[in-house]
């Protein structure tokens, strides 16, 4: 009986250090999408919003392990050394190449819905991999104020966690009929209404997204989006929520 006793108190102490180790190997390493540049195998950031969120925000010391991702350099898995002046020094542990991450350039025409949803939409956008958003007024639009500096924010952050190397812009607002002649540049070019087609064959090229309100397209926008060149496509029978139909839509034009 003793030796039992023993035997599970020294199980239970393997399996309290095996958590303690596992905690301490699994830290999670942030990354922050930012162009840099190499020189003698140290990066000098002075990006001034990453200085503050690192030194004040975050309280990263010297040693604390980040990965910096830029579209064109790829990932440096890099060691912060010091604070200086206004800028940050890292070394360079690890420097992997660009890696290929979306298969189509997708640009979501966007109609402004309220503040929390348009947001939400943004969020899931870029996680999924969406190039460009371009809010939208339409006839039946509300809300029409944006806060950019937020939105942007948003979007960033979502990508890092996402792991990708870009942010996806977001365009100034545009009206339904300028957002229309914009995308004409666009070999595909989609509207999403409850009765439109179920069927759709989306080719690698670019493509644009349009997603309506709320309160759905009038008549006379859909009249005008197909009249432009643009198909009309359905995601469900039913109607959606605008911020649904936007993120549904988001992840099958790029992934399908």
């Amino acid at each position: 009986m003793l030796y039992a006793h023993q035997n599970k108190a020294f199980l239970l102490h393997i399996s309290l250090w095996g958590m303690v180790y596992s905690n301490i190997s699994m830290k999670k390493i942030h990354r922050f999408i930012t162009p840099y540049t190499v020189e003698n195998n140290t990066i000098t950031v002075t990006d001034p919003t990453l200085f503050h969120q690192w030194k004040n925000v975050l309280k990263f010391k010297k040693g604390e392990e980040i990965i910096l991702v830029d579209s064109i350099e790829g990932e440096a898995h890099c060691t912060i050394t010091s604070y200086k002046d206004e800028s940050v020094l890292c070394t360079v542990r690890e420097q992997i190449g660009t890696q290929k991450e979306i298969l189509r350039e997708v640009t979501l025409y966007m109609a402004i819905l309220k503040k929390e949803h348009f947001e939400y939409v943004v969020q899931k956008a870029s996680e999924i991999g969406i190039r460009k958003i371009v809010p939208l007024i339409t006839e039946r639009t509300i809300k029409t104020g944006l806060k950019y500096e937020r939105l942007e924010k948003i979007a960033k952050e979502a990508s890092e966690l996402a792991g990708l190397s870009r942010v996806p812009e977001i365009s100034e607002i545009h009206t339904f009929e300028e957002a229309l002649s914009e995308s004409l540049k666009y070999k595909t070019r989609i509207i999403f209404d409850k009765d439109g087609s179920t069927q759709h064959a989306l080719t690698p090229d670019p493509c644009a997204l349009f997603v309506g309100p709320e309160g759905g397209w009038t008549d006379d926008e859909l009249h005008n989006a197909k009249e432009s060149g643009c198909e009309s496509f359905s995601l469900l029978s039913h109607t959606l929520r605008g911020e649904t139909a936007g993120i549904i839509a988001s992840y099958l034009a790029v992934t399908l």
